[in-house]
């Protein structure tokens, strides 16, 4: 009778112990509150176009369209002035104001949503010249690939071709004339460019001609000239939070310049 018992009471503890076990295991010990995983919010990114370029010995100014990456205007500390007119979100013309009166003005044509004539005009401010003209054309990706100029009387001047990398960036400029051919290499890295958001401006600057701004999605590294090396330049950057930069090196034969760069965000 005691044995009976003692194997009765023996079983009751084994099947306790069996279901407190699969218990236990039902009811996962709590996940500490410092231990959780907060989810990760990416960085919201901002469009940002640059409103301001100053050295120690020049500041140039930019505006815009309201809350677009279209210029309609950029001023230079020496005095000289570019206003640009938009008509359905592309410009058709650029004026050029010297110190003392206007000097040309450029008309563009276009097609297909692109820029494919630019056509030159000195000005006394009554009357107009023709200058010279120029034709665009561009690749499957709308990349500019060439830029011929031809004089008044329609002869050709020069032509540029324009050669890019497999990612998209600038890799040479060849430009031929009548006597001579050069090419001009690019170097960029993956960087955000200053005038990334700034449409257009590749056209622009046939006119405007300033160091201080280079067109491109990236950030330029350096320009190399084969045929005369000194004007080769390197270039190097100090970025924001936002990934854009805030100050440009320039190095060239010798010479150093730096620029400071201000931003506005397109909303």
């Amino acid at each position: 009778m005691k044995m009976k018992n003692t194997i009765k009471t023996t079983l009751i503890f084994t099947l306790f112990a069996i279901l407190s076990c699969k218990k236990s295991k039902q009811q996962p010990a709590p996940i500490d509150p410092k231990q959780e995983e907060k989810p990760t919010i990416p960085k919201e990114q901002k469009n940002l176009i640059p409103i301001e370029i100053s050295s120690s010995g020049i500041t140039i100014t930019f505006k815009y369209i309201e809350n677009t990456g279209l210029l309609s205007e950029v001023n230079l500390s020496t005095g000289r002035r570019f206003l640009i007119t938009n008509t359905n979100n592309m410009p058709v013309k650029l004026e050029l104001f010297p110190v003392e009166d206007r000097a040309y003005y450029v008309e563009y044509r276009n097609a297909d949503n692109r820029i494919s004539r630019a056509n030159q005009f000195t000005s006394n401010g009554k009357n107009s010249t023709p200058a010279d003209k120029f034709q665009m054309s561009y690749d499957g990706y709308g990349q500019l690939t060439n830029i011929k100029r031809y004089l008044v009387d329609n002869s050709l001047a020069s032509e540029k071709q324009l050669s890019y990398t497999e990612e998209g960036l600038l890799k040479e400029i060849t430009t031929v004339e009548r006597d001579y051919t050069t090419t001009d290499d690019y170097s960029y890295d993956v960087h955000k460019g200053v005038f990334k958001n700034v449409k257009y401006l590749q056209i622009l600057l046939i006119e405007m001609k300033l160091d201080a701004i280079t067109f491109g999605a990236n950030t330029l590294l350096q320009y190399s000239c084969p045929s005369n090396p000194a004007l080769n330049k390197t270039y190097a950057y100090t970025y924001n939070d936002d990934g854009y930069p805030i100050k440009q090196t320039i190095k060239s034969a010798g010479s150093t310049q730096v620029f400071d760069i201000k931003y506005a965000e397109i909303k």
